[in-house]
């Protein structure tokens, strides 16, 4: 089925980008300066490579999915005032899970509710694939916010993707949580962010939160799109090894490689950020150049390390595996996005 989709596809380290380059096809290369390597090609669901649609629809009939997900996500259980999406309700909380008054697009509808009315891509004919075809340009960011931000205003201009997926690991902050776990970032943070000090002229009394904006009306947390969000969430469970969790909630942003110790050091600050899952160095800045020009974006990382242990350590022995679980997923979700938005095209 052909799509004029494009999807941005970045990743900080470059392994899982290598891996998905090899499910590409009709691949270039285009160079940006001398650290930005973009590959464009084309991926297609294919029984090597489904899409979430068809991970989902081919587990309908088979197995029960990995009951060992989404532990974080169901609704009202959480009761920080300032938790991310499905367990609180506070203003800076994403869409589909806030029961505040002030939030926005609190009745932002669900991918299901988007799309009931078009048919998925070869559903209708229980094909083993649906051969949704999209466009794809990955790019490895390298480590830090200004050169994630670098390449996704690059995306986004020079390429015109219609959405971004970011790959990669990060921090686990709940104890609860595994080496090999997966976040999907149901919002993000930058917790580098501090104007609390800063006193607003015409509004004297105003106290700004840690990573809050000055001057944009109280920006501070960056929604995931809540359609990709949800295609992750369905497809995981086909895609993901037993005994990794699913987990969805907030990630916060900053510039240090933070280690088991400093991370029990800013437990305070994690609780002025809403108790976030995890930390990484580039989530938020992909988060915020999306916002800024209205694209959809998902992040999705593998916990390379946890709130015990050696931080550095697991990270250097993690990040090489992360990949596995994550490139699958990061192609099950643009091409079950892809080729809804082709199926909606025919349909119009």
């Amino acid at each position: 089925m052909p799509s004029s989709s494009t999807y941005g596809i970045i990743g900080a380290m470059g392994v899982e980008i290598a891996l998905l380059r090899k499910a590409l096809t009709e691949v270039t290369v285009v160079s940006k300066g001398s650290l930005f390597t973009f590959h464009l090609g084309k991926a297609r669901c294919s029984p090597a490579a489904p899409c979430g649609h068809c991970l989902v629809a081919a587990a309908d009939v088979t197995a029960p999915a990995n009951a060992n997900t989404d532990t974080d996500a169901p609704a009202n259980t959480n009761t920080d005032t300032d938790a991310p999406a499905n367990t609180n309700t506070d203003a800076d909380a994403p869409a589909n899970a806030n029961t505040d008054t002030d939030a926005p697009a609190a009745d932002a509808p669900t991918a299901d509710a988007l799309a009931a009315d078009v048919p998925v891509p070869g559903a209708e004919t229980g094909s083993e694939c649906c051969a949704a075809e999209v466009d794809v340009v990955l790019v490895a960011s390298n480590v830090g916010q200004v050169y994630a931000a670098a390449v996704a205003t690059m995306l986004i201009t020079a390429f015109n993707v219609d959405a971004v997926l970011f790959s990669g690991v990060a921090g686990g902050l709940m104890g609860h949580h595994m080496v090999g776990d997966v976040i999907l970032a149901a919002d993000t943070i930058n917790y580098d962010m501090d104007v609390t000090a800063l006193v607003l002229p015409h509004k004297p009394d105003y106290v700004h939160k840690r990573g809050e904006l000055p001057f944009l009306d109280g920006l501070r947390s960056f929604a995931a799109d809540p359609v990709l969000l949800q295609l992750a969430s369905d497809a995981a469970p086909q895609v993901l090894a037993p005994d990794a969790a699913l987990h969805i909630g907030r990630v916060v942003t900053g510039s240090e490689f933070v280690t088991t110790a400093r991370k029990n050091e800013l437990r305070p600050l994690w609780e002025k950020l809403g108790s976030p899952l995890a930390v990484d160095m580039e989530a938020a800045a992909v988060g915020q150049i999306c916002h800024a020009f209205g694209v959809p974006y998902l992040v999705v990382r593998a916990l390379s390390d946890t709130m015990e242990g050696d931080a550095a350590a697991d990270f250097n022995d993690f990040v090489n595996h992360a990949a596995d679980s994550i490139a699958p997923l990061v192609l099950a979700v643009v091409l079950a996005h892809g080729g809804r938005a082709a199926a909606r095209r025919e349909s119009a």
